[in-house]
């Protein structure tokens, strides 16, 4: 065979590759401009202490530790974030990401870009998404082959609203009264949160420390997709070192877990590089 044939297919697939990438990065950057320009106003333009009464007293303690009076709702977020991921318990090592974030509070969305690197090489692609009202996970190999592309599913919706509650320590404004989280007393150091959208309802107890601070989230009840089927599984999230950014107290660290029968699993962990808020 002619050699310069034999060298013609490598190079046409390599083309072929970087042709789908671009497109595929097209794709997913506009899902980030499409959540954010869908962005609408999020009501009254400031967080007023008077807000607070009738809350439970650990979210009062807690919104009052991390705001300050006048600090504007966020209606916007565009965070960078770094960090590394376990697929399953028994992965020999983790997984180096780096990940780009949009969100918005009105209406509730994410999308979360990351990059899954082997040296300077992107590897994986995978992009996490709650918008319109529907969860989606797209996961591309060598950022254009699918691997993972899970849609049209209310398990995926619910748990895609699930993480946006989770996150809202990064956006605090948006667990104030008035903006769609209704909050429930279990006792001095946890309260429960219910957010509503759409035909979406998901709750998370939220865990708070002696400063006030919340320092973990939790479900009994989040769908894990394993082996193909969605299985209720116990999840959460824990918060560290908290931080002041875009003119509130936000945790700069954090990891995820699952409650599996064999044990804990904490499949996520990351930090906040950066953090643009817009109001």
């Amino acid at each position: 065979m002619n050699p310069l044939l034999l060298l013609a297919v490598p190079v046409g697939l390599a083309g072929l590759v970087v042709v789908n990438m671009a497109r595929v990065n097209a794709a997913f950057r506009q899902m980030a401009k499409a959540l954010w320009d869908a962005a609408t106003p999020v009501g009254e333009g400031a967080y007023r202490p008077e807000q607070l009464e009738g809350l439970p007293a650990p979210v009062s303690r807690y919104l009052s530790a991390v705001l300050r009076p006048g600090t504007p709702l966020v209606r916007r977020v565009r965070m960078r974030q770094r960090g590394e991921m376990h697929q399953r318990p028994d992965a020999p090592r983790w997984q180096p990401f780096t990940a780009v974030q949009h969100i918005t509070t009105s209406p509730p969305g994410f999308v979360w870009d990351a990059t899954f690197s082997v040296g300077p090489v992107p590897l994986i692609r995978v992009v996490d998404r709650y918008q319109e009202g529907r969860g989606e996970l797209h996961v591309r190999l060598a950022g254009t082959f699918p691997v993972v592309d899970s849609s049209g599913r209310s398990e995926m919706d619910e748990g895609e609203l699930m993480r946006y509650l989770a996150e809202t320590p990064w956006y605090p404004t948006a667990l104030l009264p008035g903006q769609g989280v209704e909050w429930s007393a279990i006792d001095e150091r946890s309260a429960r949160a219910t957010l509503r959208h759409g035909g979406t309802e998901v709750s998370l107890v939220f865990l708070f420390d002696d400063q006030g601070l919340v320092t973990e989230v939790r479900s009994e009840h989040r769908w894990k997709e394993e082996q193909g089927r969605f299985v209720a599984r116990p999840w959460g999230g824990r918060f560290f070192d908290y931080r002041e950014a875009g003119g509130m107290r936000i945790p700069m660290r954090g990891e995820v877990f699952w409650l599996l029968p064999e044990g804990e699993f904490v499949y996520w962990r990351g930090r906040i590089e950066s953090i643009e808020v817009d109001r």
